[in-house]
């Protein structure tokens, strides 16, 4: 029988979750119900499974999500939960169903796609993903727990009493910073029903007047005996207060018998710096389980960022260029110039070539300008490629592994 691929049905969801559960062996057994059930975003719509001979033997969840792109607050897809049954694997029924995918995220008004892989990247780089680094900082848990506390900062575990604030500190350290997932209160009351914390690796810090200031959010890997920071974020002011926590994090990783702790953070973190000053520490952007990126629709998202990077040109004197893309078969021209910054139908100045498949790292800030042109065009002048990277400069990514799904 042809497979046939289509949104799943209340009557499918037994038989998703013990699909998902064989592939992911290791995931906690109530997981994919907990994620399904207790996230408030979820439409039946949003769970889309490959069906042979009235058997589900494949599946895949959107997860509805917003993302902060140099200022402009878009629609994000997370893709999840990608399972083939065994049986029916190496029959291309997974690449039919994340093409099926794509241009249902487009007809639903989609602008980003983003998933962690366990697999080869390469499956997902032909299908327009692309791997975004970002540093990835480790050191010995013994290590870690030598950090000095600070005066007058008393840690303590979360308390669900704290979520409110919480959620505002997180907004306030995210808005605008491009990769940020937004988090609303009934996304974090959710996804905390599901994320698999440590209790004990949940802290905040209540720092005098300030009150609750700062907190750190983590994870065990038992596997690799390592504690992995999901979430540091604190008020204004309050960065001397991340430290502290992390040093809290490393005596609780020691306590648990783990080795390490490791943590994905934006360059010029916080914490960042006290990873630097541990004597063993180390930095890579080269992880065994990449965050991976892709644009869905280009032209709606060009449209929707031309207005925010338009008030950052202010008054920069910009000659007349155009960005090119060219994405998923289709050509779009970003047009720059004294007049401001709009999506153009055709050519108008000088124009910069894209390479197809970078504008997401472009757009992310992963890659310069410069960087990201397709080799062999031709390429503009030197002002007007001054001008693009003072437009769209290179960005650290505000990404966070609690936002992994």
């Amino acid at each position: 029988m042809t497979p046939r691929i289509r949104a799943a049905r209340p009557a499918d969801l037994p038989a998703v979750y013990k699909l998902l559960s064989a592939c992911f062996p290791d995931a906690r057994p109530d997981l994919f119900r907990r994620q399904t059930e207790h996230d408030s975003t979820f439409r039946q719509r949003h769970a889309r499974v490959v069906e042979v001979d009235g058997a589900v033997v494949g599946h895949l969840r959107i997860f509805d999500r917003e993302m902060w792109l140099r200022g402009a607050r878009l629609r994000a897809a997370g893709i999840g939960s990608v399972a083939t049954h065994p049986d029916y694997r190496r029959r291309g029924l997974a690449t039919a169903l994340l093409r099926h995918t794509i241009a249902l995220l487009r007809r639903d008004g989609y602008h980003l796609s983003f998933l962690g892989t366990e697999i080869a990247a390469p499956f997902y780089e032909r299908l327009g993903w692309r791997i975004v680094r970002q540093p990835s900082h480790g050191a010995p848990a013994a290590e870690a727990a030598a950090l000095p506390e600070r005066p007058g900062l008393t840690i303590r575990p979360f308390q669900p009493s704290d979520l409110t604030i919480l959620a505002l500190i997180h907004a306030q350290a995210t808005r605008g910073r491009t990769g940020a997932v937004a988090r609303s209160l009934r996304y974090w009351t959710d996804h905390l029903s599901w994320v698999d914390d440590n209790a004990g690796g949940f802290l905040v810090g209540v720092g005098g007047q300030r009150g609750l200031a700062a907190f750190v959010r983590s994870r065990s890997e038992r596997w690799a005996s390592t504690l992995i920071v999901l979430d540091a974020h604190c008020r204004e002011g309050a960065e001397p207060y991340l430290p502290p926590l992390l040093g809290a994090l490393g005596r609780y990783a020691v306590e648990q018998g783990l080795k390490g702790v490791q943590a994905s953070l934006p360059e010029g973190h916080p914490l960042s710096e006290a990873f630097a000053g541990l004597p063993s520490a180390g930095v890579t952007t080269d992880i065994r389980f990449p965050l991976m990126m892709r644009v869905v629709d280009l032209p709606d998202l060009a449209r929707r960022l031309a207005p925010v990077l338009g008030k950052r040109l202010g008054a920069m004197k910009a000659p007349s260029v155009c960005l090119a893309f060219d994405e998923d078969g289709e050509r779009t021209y970003l047009h720059v110039g004294p007049d401001g910054v709009r999506v153009a139908r055709r050519p108008a100045g000088e124009v910069a070539s894209v390479a197809p498949g970078e504008a997401v790292t472009l757009l992310l800030g992963q890659k310069a300008v410069r960087e990201a042109l397709a080799p062999g065009a031709e390429p503009p002048s030197e002002g007007a490629l001054s001008a693009l990277e003072r437009l769209l400069p290179r960005e650290p990514l505000h990404f966070w592994s609690a936002d992994r799904i």
